[in-house]
């Protein structure tokens, strides 16, 4: 009962930013449960668009850049799959975050997701894609759940069930699609 009320606390707080970051997080789920990878990252733009603002009216700046630039990654991995100097600019930006955020050696969790995401938005497709992002998912819930980030464990647990579910739904279809 003490966490309906906390969670209350928090959602009073700023109802605005709070129903952004709902808005951002349906939208999330949504575009992770789709088959068709163009589809998914136009609607992973438009949720990360929202994340972004979310984050602003958080004054969370860095958070708001890392979800600029998973923007600028998600329309590059939609135009220009497979170009190696991209790839290089992404891992040198998550580089330089990492580095000026880094706390203690837990916080290698995310720099190892951010890169098997990149290699994965740039370089890879239907199964193998949400695999590699199956694993990516793991590495942010361990994070979340070490920072007892309670909505981003839940966060991570609904996309580790979308990626489960539509790695079910290729497997299963693979003739169809």
């Amino acid at each position: 009962m003490n966490i309906l009320i906390e969670l209350k606390n928090i959602f009073l707080e700023n109802p605005f930013w709070q129903i952004i970051g709902l808005i951002a997080f349906l939208l999330w789920i949504i575009a992770f449960l789709h088959k068709n990878d163009k589809h998914l990252y136009i609607r992973i733009m438009i949720a990360q668009f929202f994340w972004v603002i979310h984050f602003l009216f958080m004054w969370l700046y860095v958070w708001a850049f890392v979800n600029i630039i998973w923007l600028l990654r998600s329309f590059v991995a939609l135009k220009y799959k497979h170009i190696k100097k991209l790839i290089f600019i992404f891992l040198f930006l998550y580089f330089l975050i990492w580095c000026f955020n880094y706390n203690n050696i837990i916080d290698i969790l995310p720099i190892l997701a951010w890169i098997l995401w990149t290699f994965a938005f740039l370089y890879f497709s239907w199964l193998k894609w949400r695999i590699i992002l199956l694993i990516c998912s793991s590495l942010w819930l361990i994070y979340n759940y070490i920072w007892n980030s309670i909505w981003w464990v839940i966060t991570e647990i609904f996309m580790l069930i979308a990626w489960l579910i539509t790695i079910f739904k290729l497997i299963k279809y693979k003739n169809e699609i």
